[in-house]
């Protein structure tokens, strides 16, 4: 049997790649990760591919012996898989309870290569990985300090991961968008202190998820793709302007002032 994985999609980018799967692969069936069973369900009007729920709590490690449980009693043929699970929070570093900063890692990084180690041998030739990253892997962002350093992981680990998985014509690719609207910002600017307030181009996830297909689906696909001519034309100029100038302007843009 022929099946896509998507984590988190119970909501937002993970639910639109649900939406959109008909439109660039044929599959039987299509494996849901997160942790509310009742959205995952709902999946099912949106996709011809028989939706199957795993209500997974990816933060708790238990979670992968099941999902590798399951991958053995059922031996599926991996077509594509979508790391979409993963929050952040903006504020300091410090002031982020040691518990949400030890769930970010847990869930942006390692559930991420959990779920992409235990996926990898039910592959063959022309299987997709699609790992969403941000535009923040490319740059120190302080005050989502955590979340930027999460991304880069992703970042660095997917187009590594690429160059090694070549002798098994599988491709996998880094999703870096810039800020999408999704409950994203309910999670991460839930608290009193509402430190980051300027998003100056917010892309519908529809969008972002629409431009990742296309480019996982080419005959040879790049291992990083940014849509958008704004959140491209940025990170070059990260790659260029000094690390240095790159957070000062991004603290002037959030109106954040530093005691000297």
């Amino acid at each position: 049997m022929k099946v896509a994985v998507i984590t988190g999609a119970s909501s937002g980018m993970g639910k639109c790649f649900v939406k959109d799967l008909d439109k660039y692969f044929d599959v039987d069936a299509v494996y849901v990760i997160a942790r509310r069973i009742d959205k995952l369900v709902e999946l099912q009007k949106y996709t011809k591919a028989e939706v199957l729920p795993l209500a997974l709590d990816l933060t708790n490690r238990e979670s992968f012996n099941v999902y590798e449980q399951f991958l053995r009693d059922n031996n599926p043929e991996i077509k594509l898989l979508i790391n979409c699970a993963g929050f952040g929070k903006f504020d300091e570093f410090i002031n982020t309870p040691k518990e949400t900063n030890m769930s970010m890692v847990d869930l942006n990084c390692n559930a991420l290569q959990m779920m992409t180690y235990l996926s990898i041998p039910y592959m063959k030739e022309n299987s997709r990985i699609i790992q969403l990253a941000s535009l923040s892997s490319f740059q120190p962002v302080p005050y989502i300090a955590l979340y930027g350093a999460s991304k880069a992981y992703v970042l660095s680990f997917s187009r590594a991961l690429n160059v090694e998985l070549k002798k098994k014509k599988i491709h996998c690719m880094a999703l870096c968008p810039y800020w999408v609207r999704t409950d994203f910002f309910n999670v991460a600017n839930n608290n009193e202190n509402k430190i980051i307030n300027n998003f100056d181009v917010v892309y519908e996830p529809e969008y972002i998820v629409k431009k990742a297909y296309k480019a996982i689906t080419k005959k040879k696909p790049k291992d990083v793709c940014i849509p958008g001519k704004f959140a491209r034309t940025q990170t070059r100029l990260v790659k260029i302007l000094p690390h240095k100038l790159v957070m000062k302007i991004w603290l002037k843009k959030q109106k954040i002032k530093l005691n000297k």
